[in-house]
């Protein structure tokens, strides 16, 4: 799995949400569901929890390449993915 995430996501440019429907289609909750979206931005990483285990399993660290606009939401910005790790 962790290989897989790697191959498909490092140095990959996308937006926030696209990032999280893929972790989804992989067999993770949205961090949308959650409700854990409000520190994304500040610790320029985010966790990922399993649909089976029900315990964080992936982090992913970014950088951030756009920012949202003032009239968008906080969530919507671009992003590189840096790192994926097992937690």
């Amino acid at each position: 799995m962790l290989e897989n995430l790697r191959k498909e996501l490092l140095n990959k440019e996308m937006n926030f949400v696209e990032l999280d429907n893929y972790m989804m289609s992989q067999g993770f909750h949205s961090v949308f569901e959650d409700g854990v979206t409000d520190n994304i931005k500040d610790c320029l990483n985010v966790a990922y929890t399993g649909l089976e285990t029900g315990e964080a399993e992936i982090l992913i660290d970014f950088e951030i390449t756009i920012d949202n606009a003032e009239d968008e939401a906080k969530e919507f910005f671009y992003l590189v993915v840096k790192q994926i790790e097992e937690m």
